[in-house]
């Protein structure tokens, strides 16, 4: 299983003790490596947009999609 994550430095409740969504992704992050999984995340400026996230579809469908053979696979 691969799993991609993107968040943005400003997301949502980004200056929130609860329910922040950059600490929720980071600490999602780290039990994802912990665990082994095959995973990136993506950080950005600004807040919960489809800028960022439109840019980084490209890139992010690649990497989800590519060839387990792929010598240059990279992890995490």
């Amino acid at each position: 299983m691969r799993i991609f994550l993107q968040a943005g430095h400003r997301d949502l409740r980004w200056n929130e003790p609860e329910a922040n969504w950059l600490a929720s992704n980071l600490r999602v992050a780290a039990a994802l490596a912990e665990a082994g999984y095959d995973f990136r995340l993506v950080l950005g400026d600004g807040g919960h947009s489809p800028n960022h996230g439109g840019v980084l579809l490209p890139d992010a469908l690649r990497w989800l999609w590519r060839s387990d053979d792929h010598p240059d696979r990279p992890v995490g």
